[in-house]
């Protein structure tokens, strides 16, 4: 397994004793090598060159045990990056396989939550299409109630006219047949009438009635002092049903003014005039020739 960078800045400090020991122990050799003097005995010799061995002998065994110690430490250190790595894998499996779950979970979620809106959408959507049919069916059905209203009363609207104009046209009907008999009888009767006026102004009555108003006419005039003989006067009267006398004016005349005026006067004087035999010559205004005798 390869070593991590992070190995020697992690373990520098114990690297760095090592390597202050290899000096010592070389320096001592070293040292110890270079002081025996020439002249020592062959066995101080000897005893140095076993005391050098031993002393590299340990040295080694100490760089042995260093190194062991240094392998162990270093296969320490990587087993404990290998089971934190394995750690490190587990969490993220445990990781993908919890965001796998969550997001199987949240689609199934979103599944079951687009299938509930579906249905809920399709629900409304039955609904409303059922609302609507049975709105379209009541309005429908009031239209028709409405239009058969409407028709039943424009039917009996039209039959009360027919009735209306029917009894009007009877009662103007009947009004026409009274007033067109009303009419022949009045002209039946005006003509009736005027055919005994004709009748009684020929007969000479119209004349005899003339004749009592200018009688008591002239039986009540004052002759003025004076006034000149031959007088003859066109006189107008005014009279109401009884003779009462409302009116009275002068035409043509021959005398002068007090004559007219006596000749007024004499008429007033002789209201109620007398009334005629027959009632149908009675006139309102009548006219006659004032010619008193002398």
């Amino acid at each position: 397994m390869a070593t991590s960078p992070s190995f020697f800045q992690e373990y520098w400090g114990w690297l760095l004793v090592a390597l202050v020991l290899h000096v010592f122990f070389a320096m001592a050799f070293a040292l110890s090598t270079f002081a025996i003097p020439r002249q020592v005995p062959q066995q101080l010799t000897v005893k140095a060159v076993l005391v050098d061995e031993t002393k590299t002998k340990s040295a080694q065994e100490a760089q042995a045990r260093q190194k062991q110690e240094r392998e162990r430490q270093q296969r320490k250190v990587e087993e404990q990056r290998e089971r934190e790595q394995q750690q490190k894998e587990a969490q993220q499996r445990k990781a993908k396989l919890d965001q796998q779950r969550r997001a199987k979970a949240d689609a199934e979620q979103k599944v079951k939550a687009d299938n509930a809106r579906k249905a809920e959408l399709k629900a409304r959507q039955v609904a409303e299409s059922k609302a609507k049919a049975k709105a379209k069916a009541s309005a429908e059905s009031k239209a028709k109630l409405e239009a058969e209203r409407k028709a039943k009363a424009e039917s009996e609207r039209k039959a009360k006219l027919d009735a209306e104009r029917k009894v009007r046209a009877d009662a103007e009907k009947k009004m026409a047949d009274a007033a067109a008999a009303r009419r022949e009888s009045e002209l039946a009767a005006s003509m009736a009438a005027e055919e005994q006026l004709i009748a009684a102004r020929t007969s000479g009555e119209l004349a005899e009635y003339i004749a009592l108003i200018k009688q008591r006419v002239e039986r009540n005039w004052v002759k003025p002092s004076g006034s000149a003989s031959a007088i003859e006067c066109e006189v107008y009267v005014s009279q109401i049903p009884g003779g009462e006398v409302v009116g009275v004016k002068t035409g043509r005349c021959n005398a002068d003014a007090a004559v007219i005026r006596s000749v007024e006067a004499a008429v007033y004087k002789s209201s109620p005039l007398p009334v005629p035999s027959n009632p149908r010559l009675f006139e309102r205004n009548l006219r006659f020739m004032f010619k008193p005798q002398d």
